[in-house]
């Protein structure tokens, strides 16, 4: 097919330049047939195709089509590219850039070798490092506000032409659809990353970088590129219209930044940045790190971000599948798969730290007062690090809880069918199918083998702390209640999605109604504990037992004196643990001011009397019931509730027959008797079958035609 032909076929008649439509390209062209010839003894020869022996690009296009033939194949990638690369503003955005790059570059260069006079050069390399640090920043940020401009449009320009019906009314699938418009828009990012090769090559001339670091950067702002480009494509599918998309985009990217590249800034900042801005200490704290440490500094937040990825690819797919389409099975699947790495790389962390620490080393003969410090504050580090590990556990599972028990309950009829084919151990695999009964199951087995994993694991890894001055509860205690309180909470929440799923029937909505009042029952407790007072136990109307930030403070740490009564429910008040040390207390004779009572100076702290004061008062202190037993005990009551309430505890909870939109079948009618004029059986049960869905307000003289 000559350039013509091909341009004529990507390009409908009557449309101008680049506003071709993806509908029109849709259908892959099918390669023609092999000529067949006859021998002399009549034998079928088969020439080869034309397009394999000649032709424009032929044998290219047959040697990249085995590695390659995804992309070389996508109807909505080859209409992108040349939709984009014909118009007028592909020209001007890319000289426009290139140009600002090199202005900026020049200019840098010149600033830094002017400095100091024709007399006082600065050294060529440290001109060379600022030229690729300014190189890239600019890189940095044409990647964060110019590349989301080129994707965050190319689903709502089909709705705006009027072509997006067509789109997926057409044979490719949704995920088609997302892969080819991602990767049109990373080509046409990636063609100006690829233009910007010579101007980085300046910094050769003066030295001090390396081709590492080249590599360290390219690679990253490809990375860059990917995820915001991914934002764009979901952000451009979540809404209807051009300038929606454009806001979504630009004002959702900053709290995306914040949390997806800050551990991409960490890896960047001590393998490129930390090097060439001349950071000694952070060059020497990556010295002293093992091989593992570097490895695990690498691989975890590339895994991270490429989960990220995965996420919102899937989000964006989810968008332009149709109501009855399977939107949560790849989401499930991909939810375990993290919960893996996570621990996986969690796990790891704490063994290379429990290496660092040097909790292994031999104790001396007479063990010291500084080794018996460092032991403790090993510990407590360890302690801080599991403390971390449980709160991730816990942020993920309740993220889980609230998506995957907040869909919908009834199931389209061909995931109904498709999960009513599941039979003996094969129907374990329907916690992976939507619904929030199968979201409940799902989380249910989810919480009931990760939090007893990460807790064993706990319990062999953390210092069993017992130091009445430390703070901290002992590490076996904490883990213990850290892991009932997890369970009982995490069940609570998912027992809530089901609960409020079938009243609400949205999705969305059901989630912000979980979501409401889990913020409120974490920020009113916090409320009362900044405002309240600390010198007596907490009241019911506190509520400190159903905030989680309060219930982490509880479970790990105990009180510091008399007077943090605060997270106990019973007990002593401060007042009274106070008079109770000062009767313990010998006072002794203090003189005061004439006419008034003398003072009482009590004795110094390294007297028996005042010991015992001291530690009976913390004993008062720390007794009660606690904020993090009573909410345990709250939210395991609030979840069996719910449980009843829902019928889950066996029917649901082992698989039932899952609900779905397909209304219910008339109840039979009693047979007319045969003296009423009646049919016989045979022919009653075949009208019967011949019309199964007759409605059930049908008048009762009507009869199915027996055609």
């Amino acid at each position: 097919m000559s350039e013509r032909d091909d341009t004529t076929a990507a390009t409908p008649p009557g449309s101008g330049d680049g506003a071709t439509t993806s509908a029109a390209t849709a259908t892959a062209e099918t390669p023609a047939p092999p000529a067949e010839s006859t021998t002399a003894d009549g034998g079928a020869v088969t020439a080869p195709a034309p397009s394999a022996i000649g032709g424009e690009g032929g044998q290219l296009r047959t040697l990249l089509s085995v590695p390659f033939g995804w992309i070389l194949d996508d109807p909505i990638l080859l209409k992108e590219l040349r939709a984009a690369f014909r118009r007028r503003r592909f020209l001007v955005a890319m000289t426009s850039l290139l140009s600002l790059t090199a202005l900026v570059l020049l200019i840098a260069i010149f600033m830094w070798t002017e400095q100091g006079g024709s007399n006082n050069r600065p050294d060529p390399t440290k001109i060379g490092r600022t030229v690729f640090f300014a190189f890239s920043v600019i890189q940095a940020i044409v990647t964060f506000l110019v590349f989301p401009a080129f994707s965050c449009m190319s689903i709502t320009e089909e709705r705006s032409n009027k072509s997006f019906d067509l789109l997926i009314t057409t044979c490719l699938p949704a995920h088609r659809i997302v892969r080819g418009k991602f990767l049109a828009s990373f080509v046409y990012c990636f063609t100006f990353m690829a233009a910007t090769l010579p101007l980085v090559s300046l910094a050769f001339l003066f030295g001090g970088v390396t081709p590492s670091d080249i590599a360290l950067t390219y690679l990253a702002q490809g990375v860059s590129a990917a995820l915001v480009t991914a934002f764009a494509i979901f952000a451009s599918s979540a809404c209807g219209t051009t300038a929606r998309a454009i806001v979504l985009t630009y004002l959702g990217m900053w709290p995306f930044y914040l949390v997806i590249f800050g551990p991409l800034g960490a890896m960047i900042h001590y393998l490129v940045i930390a090097p060439l801005a001349g950071d000694q200490a952070s060059v020497e704290l990556l010295d002293s790190y093992s091989t593992a440490n570097k490895t695990l500094l690498v691989v975890g937040p590339v895994g991270f971000l490429v989960f990220v990825f995965v996420l919102l690819f899937c989000l964006a797919v989810n968008r332009l599948k149709p109501l009855s389409g399977n939107k949560s099975t790849a989401l499930r699947i991909l939810f375990v798969l993290f919960v893996i790495f996570g621990l996986a790389m969690g796990v790891a962390f704490a063994e290379l730290n429990h290496e660092t620490v040097g909790i292994e080393e031999l104790a001396p003969t007479k063990p010291t007062h500084e080794w018996l410090e460092k032991i403790k504050a090993a510990e407590r580090s360890r302690s801080d690090l599991i403390r971390s590990l449980f709160r991730i556990v816990a942020l993920v599972l309740v993220a889980g809880a609230i998506v995957f028990t907040g869909e919908e309950g009834e199931l389209p009829r061909r995931i109904a069918e498709r999960l009513g084919r599941l039979r003996g151990p094969w129907r374990v695999l329907s916690i992976f199918y939507p619904g929030d009964r199968n979201g409940l199951r799902f989380i249910t087995w989810i919480t009931l083998l990760v939090v007893p994993a990460v807790t064993l694991y706990s319990l062999y890894r953390i210092g069993l702390i017992d130091d009445a001055a430390s703070g901290w509860r002992p590490g076996g205690e904490a883990v213990a209640w850290s892991c009932l309180w997890l369970i009982a909470f995490v069940l609570f929440v998912a027992q809530l999605g089901h609960f409020l799923s079938p009243v609400i029937r949205h999705g969305v909505y059901t989630r912000l109604w979980i979501v409401f009042p889990l913020v409120a029952a974490t920020i009113y407790p916090v409320f009362w504990f900044m405002i309240g007072s600390h010198d007596v136990p907490s009241r019911i109307y506190h509520a400190y037992y159903l905030s989680p930030a309060l219930v982490d403070y509880s479970a790990w740490s105990e009180p510091q004196s008399w007077n943090q009564r605060s997270l106990y429910m019973t007990g002593p008040t401060g007042e009274e643990i106070r008079i109770e040390r000062d009767r313990l207390l010998v006072p002794e004779e203090g003189v005061g001011a004439p006419g008034r009572r003398p003072s009482p100076t009590y004795r110094y702290q390294d007297d028996p009397r005042t010991r015992t004061a001291e530690a009976r008062a913390l004993q008062l202190a720390r007794s009660g019931v606690p904020v993090h037993a009573v909410s345990t005990l709250v939210y395991a009551l609030l979840a069996i509730a719910l449980a009843l309430w829902n019928g889950v505890i066996v029917a649901r909870l082992w698989g039932a027959p899952p609900k779905t939109g397909r209304p219910r079948a008339p109840p039979a009618k009693e047979k007319p008797s045969s003296a009423e004029g009646a049919a016989p059986d045979g022919a009653s049960d075949a009208a019967t079958e011949a019309a199964p869905d007759a409605p059930a307000d049908a008048p009762a003289d009507t009869k199915p035609d027996a055609g």
